[in-house]
């Protein structure tokens, strides 16, 4: 799925504070994970932070995704224009984006597997 990351807004009030997504085509938004990082000159960090699995949904293009840093119910409205906007909420209890140094990246997973755990009874050391 396509999308564009169009902004943070209200950085560093958590009671504000949201990261603004537009569908640039239909798809499943579930496939997305939002994470924090800090910039590193015009690139960013390999170290994330924040990791939040945007919920499944199918969306269509021009739909409006905004994720914000606080604890609140999942909702969705339908636009004027016919669109939607869909509101995720991360649940964390301190503002995210402090600073010009923390960005927003978005990842697409739409292929990802779960490696099977297995534990030694005696060691509680995980097989490799």
């Amino acid at each position: 799925m396509r999308i564009k990351v169009r902004s943070v807004q209200d950085a560093g009030n958590l009671e504000k504070e949201r990261v603004v997504i537009y569908a640039l085509e239909d798809g499943q938004i579930g496939s997305q994970i939002l994470a924090s990082t800090q910039r590193h000159g015009a690139g960013v960090s390999n170290e994330i932070y924040n990791a939040y699995w945007i919920p499944d949904r199918e969306i269509k293009k021009d739909d409006v995704v905004v994720v914000y840093t606080k604890s609140g119910k999942n909702t969705d409205r339908k636009n004027k224009d016919e669109t939607r906007s869909y509101f995720f909420y991360m649940g964390l209890d301190k503002p995210t984006y402090v600073n010009d140094k923390v960005a927003a990246v978005v990842f697409s997973i739409d292929k990802w597997k779960v490696a099977p755990l297995s534990v030694t009874p005696d060691s509680n050391t995980v097989d490799s």
